[in-house]
């Protein structure tokens, strides 16, 4: 399913005050971002302006349930420090 967009936003242990770089568990996070980068199964859209606590990615994976998934084994979402949400992607015509 290409084309799911996942949002991240701040979760139950976001730190206040700090940015996304010093949050507690970011160098794992940032590790796991740039794998899943590097072999083409996701793309960082970017921050909005707005909300620069907020993080946008798409991804290039199969379906929307595997998406969920990934997105579930994220250190951050495991650990609460961000939460997310999936829109899925448009199917192919």
């Amino acid at each position: 399913m290409e084309g799911c967009c996942t949002r991240y936003a701040p979760g139950p242990r976001w730190t206040e005050g700090k940015k996304i770089d010093e949050q507690i568990g970011f160098p794992e996070q940032l590790v796991w971002w740039r794998e899943h980068a590097k072999n083409a199964r996701m793309q960082i859209l970017g921050v909005p302006a707005t909300r620069p606590d907020e993080l946008f990615v798409t991804w290039r994976l199969k379906s929307l349930d595997e998406v969920q998934e990934m997105v579930r084994l994220s250190p951050f979402v495991q650990s609460e420090v961000m939460v997310a949400t999936t829109l899925p992607g448009l199917p192919k015509t």
